[in-house]
């Protein structure tokens, strides 16, 4: 009988303790697992700003651009240009067209920086700088031949817009220099076109057709024209 109370209040006793350690055991669990969330939400913000870093550096890398359109540019050669020459009826060389100074339009392709953009979610900064070159196939040339340009580039690129003042070079290959032995409103010098003149005036049709004609074309060494030149870009990015 003392036998079985002894028992009873052993197992008693020893429910008792486990009852008062249970506690003890879930505070340390909870513990461990508060150190857990804490571990894995450093992680997770560790994660999160290497993400936004890398999304800003690509953002970043958005502030350039290829854009083609239109150069329109005004060039000073370098030389006495011209588009041709001929003698008039009087013997006297003429120029058909000067050409110190052109005007041109070029289709053109652009690529352009903007050194102060910096990510989309910044203050939106327009500036660009680049380099931009024109190519024409003649049309609009004075003779017919094709031109180039090309030089750098100082504007605004908005959205897909991009419109900029343009420094650079004008290379034509279609002009024309006079030779070396005429001068312009000056006679031309003896020799097989002056003997040719000279005899036409003895005959009367001959005469008339050179003096309704547009003049002896007077052969012109064609060259390649440099031009420093100044103008306005007007393109459209993608």
């Amino acid at each position: 009988m003392h036998t079985h109370k002894l028992l009873v209040t052993l197992f008693l006793i020893s429910a008792c303790g486990a009852i008062e350690a249970q506690p003890a055991a879930d505070a340390e669990l909870q513990k461990e697992l508060t150190e857990l969330k804490l571990e894995q939400e450093v992680a997770d913000q560790k994660q999160e700003n290497e993400a936004r870093e890398q999304q800003r550096f690509f953002e970043a890398q958005k502030g350039w651009g290829i854009s083609t359109g239109v150069i329109w540019a005004t060039g000073e050669g370098e030389r006495s240009y011209v588009s041709g020459a001929y003698v008039d009826p009087l013997g006297i060389v003429r120029v058909r067209k000067r050409l110190e100074k052109v005007n041109r339009v070029f289709p053109a392709v652009s690529f352009f920086l903007q050194p102060l953009y910096k990510s989309k979610s910044e203050p939106y900064q327009p500036l660009a700088v680049g380099v931009t070159f024109g190519l024409s196939e003649g049309g609009n040339n004075d003779a017919g031949g094709p031109s180039m340009a090309y030089g750098i580039t100082l504007g605004i690129a908005v959205k897909n817009v991009h419109i900029a003042l343009f420094y650079g070079r004008i290379r034509d290959t279609t002009v024309r220099e006079l030779p070396w032995y005429v001068v312009q409103d000056f006679r031309v010098p003896e020799g097989p076109i002056t003997t040719f003149i000279d005899s036409a005036r003895t005959d009367a049709t001959a005469t008339a057709a050179l003096a309704l004609s547009e003049g002896l074309e007077l052969p012109s060494p064609t060259v390649t024209a440099e031009y420093d030149a100044l103008g306005i870009v007007f393109n459209f990015s993608f």
